[in-house]
């Protein structure tokens, strides 16, 4: 999105935390001019969604897109602990 012209990336998650490799990530996106913003939110809570979009929308860049991306590969609990090729389109879906 930053390469396509996005002038700020918000990046949401759970905890919030920011690994090197991100960190990183933010410092060469800001260079280029990005904004990236990191700001905690569990997408299975609809107060923090409603948080985070009304956060986000209340200042001069306005939301153009969103990109979900989360999944769990593994389940460790029996009886789901099938490996990553038990999973179908189907049911990921």
């Amino acid at each position: 999105m930053a390469r396509k012209g996005a002038k700020r990336v918000i990046l949401a998650s759970r905890s919030s935390r920011v690994s090197d490799s991100v960190q990183t990530l933010m410092n060469d996106l800001a260079a280029e001019g990005t904004e990236v913003v990191v700001r905690q939110c569990d997408v299975s809570k609809k107060e923090d969604v409603q948080n985070l979009v009304a956060a986000s929308s209340s200042d001069s860049l306005p939301v153009r897109g969103v990109i979900h991306s989360a999944m769990v590969l593994h389940v460790s609990l029996p009886p789901f602990s099938r490996p990553i090729t038990y999973l179908s389109p189907s049911r990921l879906l």
